[in-house]
């Protein structure tokens, strides 16, 4: 059993649920985020059963299950390159001197160099994650028990030349399109949870608020990497106006 989870709140007192405006997103509730999995979170495991209590309280058809898919050979990927290790950050500056014929991409990569310049000098920098949520495997899929409470899955991060942390838009600032679908249907105020805290579910909050939704972002419900991880994301949060609440709070409109 892990550490519990901080309470952390910037609001008090009942969140109360209507069917007409408001949306849940539960980010990356997959087996690749346990500890065990590919690129397992502690405490991961234990939010499964309190968040399909949560999302039973959403309208069905406004319970979106967000899932993280890559293929082999995408650029956010450590064997998609030749010689480094998992975790490693590889930058523009490094690559930049790269040629067609000297540089540490893995020949099954299905990106090009020109690809992973161009992606690189608008992000900055890419970690090398170690393979996890790999397409075709049984990492790839939401909890079964949150998929079967859900009926909108979305997907990220299957796009091979740029990764994608945010369920809103991919890394290189790219949108794939949630939050229109969203506005469309007439939701203003979303409820976001999930794996982890400091770096997909708290994108995800982020960039719904960029986009003009209320936000709620779930504390008790979205275990993170590191303390300091989860402090600088619940700082970024609150200055970005998303409102830190924990699960108990959610309730159903009388």
């Amino acid at each position: 059993m892990s550490a519990p989870h901080p309470i952390v709140r910037t609001v008090e007192g009942p969140i109360i649920i209507n069917d007409v405006l408001w949306a849940v997103l539960s980010v990356d509730i997959m087996r690749t985020f346990m500890m065990g999995g590919g690129l397992g979170v502690q405490g991961g495991h234990e939010i499964v059963l309190p968040g399909l209590r949560m999302i039973r309280k959403f309208s069905r058809e406004f319970r979106y299950a967000l899932m993280d898919i890559h293929a082999p050979g995408s650029v956010s990927i450590v064997t998609s390159f030749v010689g480094y290790e998992a975790f490693y950050k590889l930058t523009y500056d490094e690559v930049k001197g790269w040629t067609p014929k000297k540089n540490r991409i893995a020949a099954h990569a299905r990106f090009t160099l020109r690809e992973l310049k161009r992606y690189l000098r608008k992000v900055g920098f890419q970690i090398l994650w170690p393979e996890h949520a790999m397409e075709g495997t049984d990492e790839a899929r939401v909890e079964p028990e949150i998929l079967n409470e859900s009926t909108l899955p979305w997907f990220k991060g299957n796009r091979p030349h740029s990764d994608s942390n945010s369920g809103f838009e991919e890394n290189d600032g790219h949108d794939i399109g949630l939050g229109a679908q969203l506005w469309c249907r007439g939701i203003r105020k979303i409820v976001v949870w999930g794996i982890a805290g400091d770096v997909c579910a708290g994108l995800t909050a982020l960039h719904g608020a960029k986009r003009g939704f209320e936000v709620y972002f779930v504390t008790d419900l979205s275990p993170c990497i590191s303390p300091e991880g989860r402090d600088a994301m619940y700082q970024r949060l609150i200055d970005a106006g998303v409102h830190l609440i924990t699960s108990d709070q959610i309730q159903q409109a009388a």
